[in-house]
């Protein structure tokens, strides 16, 4: 009985323990929630694909998890449901932000080239009256503004000069001679010459030649100026950045970071399902433009063309884009590990020229 006593003890604690095992269920399957927006998340042939998607499959393989994608419309509906408890991983382009890590964990950005930009509608080429509207900008009338006090200046102080010792060209009360004076600066400039009147005395000459050299630099300045504000008119759009969208309606995509940014800048927004809707918000005239992710917003316009709507300004407000988990999640380690391996890395690089590459989308 001594002998057979440890055998029995085993026995007696083994069994429970493979019995209990038995019985476990197997372990569950990961809930995954992809945000519709291409070309990172979509539905083809009634499956998930894109770029995020077709990553999150690499990265789970690396990290051995098993896993069920469930795609919805909206970005509120990914963060809502990981906060609640009803999913385990968010896919799709999430922005990682400063208001988003208060209430969920993101893993290490997979995507880093995003940003918010604008598409606006193009002004049609060789427009004479989009030329001329160009003449009515912050930038041009500043020109305009500036050579104009140049020119009073001017010719004021020729009409010192020039006053007491040339009445004949120059009267000596003011409003007339102020204005000989001011004929001969315009001439000067315009046409290079003025043969009824010229300056005799030393220093009005000293001005005249003054005027005479500078007047060919600000000639010169301005008109390439307005040559280039014109040209610039006549084949981008007439919304050249954000500044040029305030009082305006700009449409983006509900619960989108570009929303928040939108709002948080106090701009008008009108909140639309996906880009297609707030492109077409913008066709319409219900929106000045859309101000949604580049990369998307790229995607988009390689994909539909035909349109007279384009990019607009550079990228502004950069972005990285994450995996979504719950505050506190155990796999974010397991994650970030495969997001680092080689291998995944060089698979990252693939999906690049599948996804942006060939479609204008990347730069």
């Amino acid at each position: 009985m001594q002998k057979l006593l440890p055998l029995l003890l085993a026995i007696g604690f083994v069994l429970p323990v493979a019995a209990q095992q038995a019985a476990a269920p197997p372990a569950k399957k990961l809930r995954v929630i992809a945000k519709t927006a291409e070309p990172f998340a979509f539905e083809t042939n009634g499956e998930a694909s894109g770029y995020s998607v077709d990553l999150w499959r690499r990265v789970a393989k690396e990290a051995g998890l098993e896993y069920e994608i469930k795609l919805v419309k909206s970005v509120p509906e990914v963060l809502g449901a990981i906060q609640k408890g009803e999913a385990d991983v968010g896919v799709g382009a999430l922005s990682i932000t400063e208001e988003r890590e208060k209430v969920l964990d993101f893993t290490l950005p997979f995507f880093d080239e995003s940003g918010l930009q604008i598409v606006a509608h193009a002004r049609t080429a060789g427009s004479p009256f989009a030329a001329f509207g160009s003449l009515f900008n912050s930038g041009t009338l500043k020109v305009l503004g500036a050579m104009m006090a140049i020119l009073v200046i001017a010719s004021v102080l020729l009409w010192l000069g020039e006053r007491g010792k040339n009445p004949e060209s120059f009267p000596d009360h003011f409003k007339h001679g102020f204005f000989e004076a001011l004929w001969w600066c315009v001439s000067m400039m315009l046409t290079g010459g003025c043969e009824n009147i010229a300056p005799r005395a030393l220093a009005g000459r000293a001005v005249g030649v003054v005027w005479m050299i500078g007047g060919i630099a600000l000639t010169s300045y301005v008109t390439a100026t307005l040559a280039a504000a014109m040209t610039v008119s006549t084949l981008d759009s007439n919304v050249r950045g954000l500044g040029d969208l305030q009082g305006q309606t700009v449409a983006t995509v509900t619960g989108s970071a570009a929303e928040a940014y939108l709002k948080g800048m106090k701009f008008d927004t009108k909140g639309c399902e996906d880009v297609g809707a707030a492109v077409a918000a913008v066709q319409q005239g219900d929106a000045k433009a859309v101000v949604y992710d580049s990369p998307i917003l790229r995607y988009y316009l390689s994909k539909h063309g035909g349109t007279d709507l384009k990019l607009a300004g550079p990228v502004f407000e950069k972005q990285s884009y994450g995996f979504a988990l719950p505050l506190g999640s155990p796999l974010r380690k397991r994650i970030n590990t495969a997001l680092l391996n080689p291998q995944v890395e060089q698979y990252k690089e693939e999906l690049d020229k599948q996804w942006f590459a060939s479609k204008g989308g990347k730069e």
